[in-house]
């Protein structure tokens, strides 16, 4: 049988009873990064929580993996945030789905969720985007499509490129006359968490005299054209 495993986002505290329950009763751990997979597990087991040594693989490389789905208690556990946000839990569960083998999900913390709690309107209808691609002109395709549309756009960002990706949106609004509000997030629950809500302009300054690290989080009210 397999689980699907949420682990914290940043903050430790936030895993779950029911978590801490399934990865001490389970006979091995799955994951696709086992050496970032292994810091969260050692991070528990220091504290007590994990009761013993746990064996940690890298699903990819598992031989016999149908098998040992069929006659282990496994768990699916990434090193941050629920699988299947972003991560490839979804080739496990069709596995499980093709040879009858029983699966379920352990819910956990989602920087998505966090996010969308954390706006002061009620998000009835949003596009997540997870992470963009590279290239300048297809983020400038993507966003030229929802930014026409009345819709909540939420997609995650790396240190490294929030800025270039910020100013490549900020071009789509300007040619296109859009309008849009911009919330963003960083580092949620980690204790540099910092939120930035404002105009595209007003945000892209304030980023400017700052120290960029860590993860973040943006979401886009679209209001269409002007």
């Amino acid at each position: 049988m397999l689980y699907i495993v949420g682990s914290p986002i940043g903050n430790l505290k936030d895993i779950t009873l029911r978590a801490i329950e399934i990865l001490n009763s389970c006979d091995l751990i799955l994951c696709e990064n086992p050496q970032r997979t292994l810091k969260i597990i050692n991070k528990l087991k220091d504290q007590g929580l994990i009761e013993k040594k746990k064996i940690v693989l890298n699903f990819r490389k598992t031989k016999n993996l149908v098998k040992i789905l069929k006659e282990k208690r496994v768990a699916f556990l990434v090193s941050s945030g629920m699988p299947g946000i972003s991560d490839p839990s979804s080739e496990l569960i069709k596995l499980c789905q093709e040879n009858n083998i029983y699966f379920d999900c352990v819910p956990g913390v989602s920087a998505l969720t966090c996010a969308i709690s954390l706006l002061p309107f009620q998000v009835r209808i949003f596009v997540f985007l997870g992470f963009l691609p590279k290239k300048q002109n297809k983020i400038k395709k993507i966003f030229k499509y929802f930014l026409k549309k009345k819709i909540t756009i939420i997609f995650f960002e790396s240190p490294h490129r929030i800025l270039k990706t910020l100013n490549y949106i900020k071009d789509v609004i300007e040619e296109n006359n859009f309008k849009a509000d911009f919330y963003i997030f960083k580092e949620l629950t980690k204790i540099n968490q910092k939120y930035y809500f404002g105009k595209i302009n007003e945000i892209i300054d304030a980023l400017k005299k700052e120290i960029i690290k860590g993860e973040w989080t943006i979401v886009i009210k679209s209001y269409g054209e002007n």
